[in-house]
């Protein structure tokens, strides 16, 4: 006896991604887990990219997710977006924001408000 077939199954059939294996094949390098962090390597690699093109490389729906998530990394200062372009900070110097960061929290601990200066 065969189930109700609904509208979806076929879809869902159609969809599903199939397992392909390569045997003999060389292992593929092991791609970043989030699409964030794909970016970032992908900065690194290349220099300077246009949001299109990052969005095009890493599958992105559209530029605006691409800001959206590189905003936390622009603020920190481990990318500049300039012209249009978005690129790695070859200044960033992730040991001296670690130093900063126990700072500020040393400070506060002890009571202090400690705020960012604007440059």
């Amino acid at each position: 006896m065969m189930a109700a077939a609904t509208p979806w199954d076929a879809l869902l059939r159609c969809s599903r991604p199939t397992a392909q294996f390569n045997r003999g094949a060389e292992p593929a390098t092991p791609r970043p887990k989030t699409k964030v962090a794909r970016v970032r390597e992908l900065l690194r690699q290349n220099g300077e990219m246009s949001a299109a093109s990052i969005c095009m490389e890493v599958e992105y729906p559209n530029t605006g997710l691409l800001a959206l998530s590189l905003k936390h990394d622009i603020a920190m200062g481990r990318f500049i977006f300039s012209d249009g372009l978005y690129s790695v900070n070859l200044g960033y110097d992730a040991d001296l924001h670690l130093k900063i960061k126990r700072a500020k929290a040393l400070l506060c601990r002890h009571g202090y408000t400690v705020v960012r200066p604007w440059l």
